[in-house]
């Protein structure tokens, strides 16, 4: 079942070193087949990170909270805000001509 989380990090980019990105990037390397999608959100002009946006693919609510709290990003702190809600994932397509159906039928 996915599940779209948008995190958005707090002021002060100072609390995000080398060592926590490759901390938090091995992290999710180790849960890959868990991750559908995911990116950095960036400010109008592309040159401030202002958060994080991905979609996991878990059966259970716990599941993404368990992943969320070994997130190294999450252990120290960085977001201020994080926001876990059931998506549903249409494209890509699931099986080639789902969308087209949705407006045929």
């Amino acid at each position: 079942m996915p599940y779209l989380i948008v995190c958005t990090y707090k002021p002060g980019p100072e609390r995000i070193t080398a060592d926590l990105v490759t901390r938090h990037v091995e992290h999710f390397v180790r849960n890959l087949p868990h991750v559908l999608i995911g990116g950095q959100l960036r400010s109008g002009d592309g040159s401030t990170p202002l958060g994080a946006m991905f979609v996991l693919d878990y059966e259970a609510l716990e599941d993404v909270n368990r992943f969320l709290r070994d997130d190294p990003y999450h252990q120290q702190d960085v977001f201020s805000s994080v926001t876990v809600q059931r998506f549903h994932l249409m494209i890509p397509e699931k099986e080639p001509g789902d969308l087209l159906r949705l407006v045929t039928r």
